[in-house]
C-alpha cells in the first residue's frame, strides 16, 4: 500500500501519480477519461479506497466505479475531506 500519510498531503497531484500506477495504459490519462476503458480493474479501485480511508477520506469502490475519472474521483474526494 502507498503510505499517504496525513490528509493535507493528499492533492490533485497524488491522485493523478495514483491513478497512473493503476491503470495499465502508460499513456497521458486526461481528467474526464474513463478509466474502465483505460483497463482499470476493481482490486486496483479497492486499492485506492483503502490508501483514502487510510488519509481519513471513505468512499465506497461502488462511488468509485459510478463515475470512473480523475476528475470524479477528485470531486468525491473534495466532497469527503472532514
Amino acid at each position: 500500500m502507498n503510505d499517504i500519510g496525513s490528509i493535507e498531503t493528499l492533492g490533485r497531484a497524488w491522485l493523478e501519480t495514483r491513478v497512473q500506477a493503476l491503470v495499465p495504459d502508460e499513456a497521458e490519462i486526461g481528467s474526464d477519461e474513463n478509466l474502465l476503458f483505460l483497463g482499470l480493474d476493481s482490486l486496483s479501485v479497492l486499492k485506492l479506497v483503502a490508501e483514502l480511508k487510510q488519509a481519513g477520506i471513505t468512499v465506497s469502490a461502488r462511488e468509485l466505479l459510478q463515475e470512473p475519472s480523475i476528475e470524479g474521483w477528485w470531486r468525491l474526494i473534495q466532497a469527503r475531506r472532514p
